[in-house]
């Protein structure tokens, strides 16, 4: 074989854009070059005529690398120019340890420091111990400090039933009338417990037997208090269920705190409160040495 006579044909891609470059013929010497008889690929470019085709379809990936330090961020790239489909991908990364942000909890209230003989007060009310509290009175404690619920030591006593430590708070200058936060005298606490001795102790000393709170004056909650142990208890005495004996001591003593608070003024008169505070200091006294201690104002 003498020779392939061949065109050949040069592509060039400048940029998107195909152009071919037709180059004459010539003669190829098989026994110059030795791949002459082989077939140049086709190029994808061009068809068998080696006219251009349509341009092949192009895919651009872009890359976003945040630059380094001291490096310049690249140029921003024309709206024009991005790519329809790019994605970009935002990490956030949490504080490192250590670097959280502090959060300040809101001031609390403040505590309130009270003197010795106001401490030696609490606790001898919580303990319903009247020669504890006699001896922080005489110290100077105030009778009228209040426990969170507003209640005064006054309060207390009387809710437990302590005549002879009410008579010694009354004689300290414990106040009467002061109010919890439900709007509860220390008559209305005693009227409620049915503790007569310390109703007819507040009435003697001139508590007022018509303040009035939501449930009505002491008198209005010692009625509904008898009505419902009348009703409920004392006439169902004989029900097998009901282990009442002969009298209802419940009763009985709502029945005498009607009759104190139904005549305020004979309680004030029938009472001498001089009286009344040596037979407690003497009662005391007793308990000091080794006796019982009694309500004395019961015995009266």
């Amino acid at each position: 074989m003498s020779g392939v006579r061949r065109i050949v044909g040069v592509c060039l891609v400048v940029g998107s854009a195909a152009v071919r470059l037709p180059i004459a013929a010539v003669r190829l010497q098989p026994q110059a070059v030795g791949v002459a008889t082989q077939r140049a690929p086709a190029c994808r470019l061009c068809d068998a005529s080696g006219a251009v085709t349509s341009e092949p379809k192009v895919s651009i990936k872009v890359k976003v690398k945040t630059p380094t330090n001291g490096a310049s961020p690249p140029p921003a790239t024309p709206p024009a120019e991005q790519a329809s489909d790019a994605k970009v991908s935002i990490s956030v990364k949490g504080p490192k340890a250590g670097s959280a942000a502090v959060v300040t909890a809101p001031p609390s209230a403040p505590v309130v420091e009270r003197p010795p003989e106001e401490e030696e007060l609490l606790e001898a009310t919580q303990t319903a111990n009247s020669l504890g509290l006699l001896d922080a009175l005489q110290k100077g404690a105030n009778p009228n400090i209040r426990d969170p619920k507003g209640r005064t030591p006054l309060h207390f006593m009387c809710g437990i039933g302590l005549a002879p430590a009410c008579v010694l708070l009354i004689h300290f200058g414990a106040n009467l009338e002061a109010r919890d936060e439900s709007g509860l005298t220390p008559l209305h606490m005693a009227a409620g417990y049915a503790n007569a001795q310390c109703v007819r102790v507040l009435i003697a000393a001139g508590a007022d037997v018509d303040a009035v709170t939501d449930r009505g004056t002491a008198f209005e909650v010692v009625k509904q208090l008898g009505e419902y142990q009348y009703e409920e208890v004392w006439l169902k005495r004989k029900d097998k269920w009901n282990k009442l004996k002969k009298t209802d001591e419940k009763l009985e003593k709502l029945k005498k705190c009607a009759l104190y608070l139904d005549e305020p003024q004979l309680v004030r008169d029938e009472t001498e409160w001089d009286d009344l505070l040596i037979d407690v200091l003497k009662v005391i006294q007793k308990d000091e040495y080794g006796g019982e201690e009694e309500a004395a104002a019961d015995n009266k």
